[in-house]
């Protein structure tokens, strides 16, 4: 019976005979008080909407009593009282909406009569509390799970907002409170909070976080803090101590200059970290690690600083065939020379850091990237040396030098490899090692075009004889027979037995 002209005509009998009617829609009618009378025979019903009417205020028992009534919807009516008792008579209610009102206030008691409730709208009214700091309006909702207090006028709540109580055990899951006008998150609003799984608090005003309220959410899997006023959550010790549990965090849109991104290396991984337009000059190696494990990281809109700091993150550009859109649009703030430029496209030697600076970010992340990686090394049993290896750089490279080489620098063996080729096989002859007594390396640099081998970096070599360890001196005494000797059935015996020991 949408958008019609019914008013406050229905009366008692109504709706004789519609023995068993599950659902009624009365929006948008006219309607100023809840036609209590004409549905009181309906014993059945289960669906009640009576959104974008007139109604102003639910008097007690405003529905009378509905057995099996489990969804109630006064979205966008104009209410403005609620008396104690009002929903009197719904125990089977579920979900109630009361959205797009005008309510300032709800006395204790509103909710008596409503122990099977799981979801409460109160969006888009004016309250500012939800207590009176002895009692709290929500204490009679047992099953209460899902609670939307956004867009409302709430500055800060105690300890009697949520309902808590260590004989009931209230499970509260869901919560918003976004679009309010709160400055602070203190430690009274981790009561009756426990068992959230999401919280949003976005779009209030908050600039601070008060020591072990995030960490106190211990079940917590998502909080959205974006459209605040956070800036330094470094200022205290333990004020960034996050939940075990959290996956998802929005902090989008804040002032944030400083953040403690360890916190977010953490099991299980965090799926989401969303840190766009704020004031953060660096993108750490941190969160590259992050972005290797598949974190999703936004991060666009930030003055970073285009130093030997934002290697890490130009490294994992240039080894992945794919990023997001948001990952790609990230410019530079500094230095001048380097302004309003976009990361991906900086040479990586232009990405440079004073010598104090540079103390800073030591570490091979920070450093130049190589043109090529070694992807895996190994030794079989049979002294064969296995080397894969992959490209890093979208630079030319035609082919690529392998050789192996002792600590000064002598070269034992040396080999051209063609572009297309990813994997090398060197045999380790027993004259290879015994004629060497210091540390021999593998190494592997690229050939451009020309033939002209590029740059060497230390990444770029690793120690055989470190691979070769307690191997490496079987070698040196397993016995050499002769083939004549090896017709004596004594010494070929002692070879196997030697090579025994080697496997």
């Amino acid at each position: 019976m949408n958008n019609n002209k019914v008013g406050d005509s229905l009366q008692s009998g109504s709706f004789l005979g519609l023995l068993v009617l599950q659902t009624l829609l009365l929006n948008n009618n006219g309607i100023t008080k809840p036609p209590a009378e004409s549905i009181a025979g309906l014993s059945t019903l289960q669906y009640l909407r009576l959104q974008e009417n007139n109604i102003t205020e639910l008097q007690k028992s405003a529905f009378g009593r509905l057995p099996v009534l489990f969804e109630l919807n006064l979205y966008k009516n104009g209410i403005k009282d609620i008396n104690k008792h009002a929903f009197e008579g719904l125990l089977q209610l579920l979900t109630l909406n009361l959205s797009h009102n005008s309510i300032i206030n709800i006395p204790n008691d509103a909710f008596v009569g409503l122990p099977s409730l799981r979801r409460l709208d109160l969006s888009h009214n004016y309250l500012t509390k939800l207590d009176n700091k002895t009692n709290g309006v929500l204490d009679d909702l047992l099953s209460l799970e899902y609670l939307n207090l956004s867009n409302n006028k709430i500055s800060f709540v105690t300890k009697k907002t949520f309902p808590s109580n260590i004989y009931i055990p209230y499970n509260l899951k869901y919560l918003d409170l976004s679009y309010n006008q709160m400055p602070v998150l203190t430690y009274d609003i981790t009561f009756g909070t426990k068992k959230l799984l999401e919280f949003n608090i976005s779009h209030n005003h908050i600039n601070e976080l008060r020591k072990g309220v995030l960490a106190n959410f211990t079940e917590l899997q998502s909080i959205d803090l974006s459209y605040n006023k956070l800036t330094n959550l470094m200022s205290e010790p333990n004020i960034f101590n996050i939940p075990k549990n959290l996956s998802k965090i929005y902090l989008q849109n804040n002032e944030i200059y400083r953040l403690p991104f360890e916190k977010f290396i953490k099991e299980p991984r965090m799926e989401e970290i969303n840190l766009k337009s704020n004031q953060l000059t660096e993108f750490p190696s941190t969160l590259v690690r992050l972005l290797k494990n598949n974190t999703r990281v936004l991060f666009d809109d930030n003055p970073l600083e285009c130093t030997c700091a934002a290697r890490p993150l130009l490294h994992f550009y240039l080894q992945n065939t794919s990023w997001s859109e948001d990952l790609s649009n990230i410019f530079c703030e500094s230095p001048v020379s380097l302004k309003t430029q976009q990361l991906i496209s900086i040479a990586d030697k232009h990405l440079i850091c004073s010598p104090k600076i540079r103390e800073t970010y030591n570490g091979t992340d920070y450093d130049e990237l190589m043109d090529v990686n070694f992807r895996d090394i190994e030794i079989d049993n049979n002294g064969i040396l296995t080397v894969k290896w992959f490209v890093t750089s979208p630079g030319d490279i035609a082919d690529f030098l392998l050789y192996l080489r002792d600590d000064q620098n002598v070269i034992l063996y040396e080999d051209n490899l063609e572009y297309n080729k990813r994997i090398a096989k060197v045999p380790l002859s027993l004259a290879l090692i015994q004629n060497s007594n210091t540390n021999v390396d593998i190494c592997i640099v690229s050939k451009d075009s020309n033939n002209k081998v590029g740059r060497w970096f230390n990444g770029q070599c690793q120690s055989v004889s470190e691979l070769l360890g307690v191997r490496k001196l079987t070698y040196k005494v397993v016995p050499s027979c002769s083939a004549k000797q090896k017709l004596n059935l004594i010494c070929y015996f002692l070879s196997l037995f030697f090579l025994f020991i080697l496997l």
